[in-house]
């Protein structure tokens, strides 16, 4: 989804490099757990095996809007697919199991993009066929990134926040992890893959406003520095020209687009502010970035480098609760996963784009209640209230040049008891403390029927409490997905590599 057929001039790019995002905000991390420092929680895991459930729905309705160096992990590989079956886990669990081995695809520049079915639908419903856990719980900014090699096995690149900012890179050779630290602090980074070497190059947030190309040539060295401030874990991505595209964020707030050629960086110019997120992707030649910008309250906006910014969906708020959003191409045409505030709360929602300045906005799973708990102080000790919600987080999107996307969201049911306890200071404070935890979480993979005219359906797929991930698909169809997993009462989030197929 992230590459292309032909290779691009320089010319041609540079042509492309005025980049206009609508206006924003400063800046958001909203999604990351820690600042500059944490404590880091070491734990060992708890192992289950099991079989991967599904569960199928289907949603209608649509709207419309126009013109505007160590060995890692613990592995699972999936059983048997039962269909009508509850598999969300509970706060703390972590699945275990035995590594799937090599696969015997090429994903080299000539067999992508994926131009076939994606698993969703039957007869080829999707399933988790393997899950690791790299490493440890851990403070972390943003999301981890993800790349596939020529050999169609994974590399993932993490970051842990714990005092300061460090910098993982994990390969999975066929026969199991290896997990290294980088030689470069790292708050975010994006990452790519040249195929037939297999040598990783990663655009790199140093979490101190500085960003730098880096590569790994048996050991990894510094390339260039680029006059940013900020870059995201979905805004890096290769063609198979070999050109490397770039959107990230200056100092002042401007999203800019970028291309490294493999000798030096071509920046384009800063020409209108961004809020927080700028995704990437590029198919034939043609990237394409999304961000948050705002007219009147916050919207989702798209554009071609050089061309028109087009307003994808609102948000519905001047109030951006959570600024997560991804971006796939298929056959051309952009493919957006947000969120969008509604008076009921926040949903999910999809927006695509048959053509030029026109767009539908397709509404997903929606939150459902609130932590009504926090809304108010006990009034004396000892005091019991009781939770019970749902959120949705958007984890990523990815595309086939056959026309078909697919979006992947998890599903936080939150239950549980809080307890007050007060204090004297002059006058009695109560507040209120967990007693008890039991939520539970899943991963769901949605698609739209008939191109959202009739809605969506979805499946559950798993136990996850992922918030914030990437996605990558291979030569085969497969979908590869690095995300950080955090359970509600949980110290610090895991980082987890998990492959769906059919």
């Amino acid at each position: 989804m992230t590459t292309d057929s032909a290779r691009v001039t320089l010319s041609t790019l540079l042509a492309l490099t005025a980049l206009a995002l609508a206006p924003a905000c400063a800046d958001d991390r909203g999604d990351d757990e820690v600042g500059e420092a944490g404590t880091e929680s070491e734990s060992e895991s708890e192992s289950e095996s099991g079989e991967t459930g599904t569960e199928t729905s289907t949603e209608t309705g649509t709207e419309t809007d126009a013109g505007t160096e160590t060995d890692a992990g613990t592995e699972t590989d999936a059983g048997e697919t039962e269909t009508e079956t509850e598999t969300e886990t509970g706060a703390g669990e972590t699945e275990t199991g035995t590594s799937t081995g090599a696969t015997e695809d090429e994903c080299l520049d000539g067999e992508l993009p994926f131009a076939g079915s994606l698993c969703g639908p039957e007869p080829t419903p999707c399933a988790i066929a393997e899950e690791t856990q790299l490493d440890a719980p851990s403070f972390r900014n943003g999301a981890p990134a993800i790349a596939l090699g020529g050999d169609c096995q994974p590399h993932v690149l993490f970051s842990r926040a714990v005092g300061e900012y460090t910098g993982h890179y994990a390969t999975d050779d066929g026969m199991g992890w290896t997990v290294e630290d980088t030689p470069m602090p790292m708050a975010q980074g994006g990452l790519v893959v040249e195929p037939a070497s297999q040598q990783p190059t990663a655009l790199i947030d140093d979490g101190g406003f500085g960003l730098s190309i880096w590569s790994r040539d048996g050991s990894w060295s510094e390339l260039e520095s680029i006059p940013g401030q900020h870059h995201f874990n979905h805004g890096l991505a290769r063609d198979t020209g070999g050109l490397i595209h770039a959107g990230y964020r200056t100092a002042d707030e401007q999203a800019r687009y970028g291309v490294w050629d493999g000798q030096s960086f071509i920046p384009g110019e800063a020409t209108g502010p961004a809020g927080p997120h700028v995704a990437l992707a590029v198919t034939d030649g043609a990237p394409w970035l999304a961000a948050w910008g705002t007219d009147s309250g916050w919207q989702v906006v798209a554009q071609q480098p050089g061309g028109l910014v087009e307003v994808a969906a609102d948000y519905g708020s001047g109030a951006l609760e959570n600024s997560a959003l991804a971006l796939a191409l298929s056959q051309g045409r952009p493919h957006i996963l947000h969120t969008q505030s509604t008076d009921e709360g926040e949903r999910l929602a999809y927006s695509s784009s048959p053509s030029a300045n026109v767009w539908g906005v397709l509404p997903l799973a929606a939150n459902e209640g609130s932590d009504h708990c926090a809304l108010f102080q006990p009034d004396g000790p000892d005091l019991e209230c009781a939770y019970d919600y749902v959120t949705h987080h958007p984890i990523a999107i990815a595309a086939s040049e056959s026309g078909e996307v697919r979006m992947f969201w998890t599903r936080i049911h939150h239950t549980g008891t809080y307890v007050s306890e007060c204090a004297m200071m002059g006058l009695p404070f109560c507040d209120w403390q967990l007693l008890e935890d039991t939520s539970t979480g899943a991963l769901w993979v949605a698609w739209a029927v008939d191109a959202g005219v009739e809605g969506y359906e979805s499946a559950e797929l798993g136990p996850s409490f992922a918030y914030a991930g990437t996605v990558a698909v291979d030569a085969a169809g497969r979908v590869h997905l690095a995300v950080y997993d955090r359970p509600p009462t949980a110290t610090g989030s895991t980082t987890r590599y998990i492959r769906v197929a059919p």
